[in-house]
């Protein structure tokens, strides 16, 4: 794993909370996928340096701002959107 770090803005926190309660299964998806946006699964974020949206885990995404440059290089996670069924 890269030096990358990742940082989540209210909504997203509230919104894994909330998944967290609903569906632990999904929440240990999502964590992961978090966890894994250095770029280690083959599409480098550090490539991208702006605004992406991005699938985290099935009816999971995210909308992303991305920060090559910074010091360490980090993403934010503006947003999550959880489409739940139920």
């Amino acid at each position: 794993m890269s030096d990358w770090r990742t940082y989540l803005q209210d909504q997203p926190s509230k919104a894994l909370q909330e998944i967290g309660e609903r569906d632990p299964a999904l929440f240990a998806q999502v964590t992961n996928a978090l966890t894994r946006l250095d770029g280690s699964s083959g599409e480098p974020v550090d490539e991208w340096g702006d605004l992406r949206n991005v699938v985290l885990a099935p009816g999971v995404t995210g909308e992303l701002f991305v920060h090559p440059d910074a010091d360490p290089p980090s993403v934010d996670v503006l947003r999550i959107v959880w489409l739940s069924l139920s």
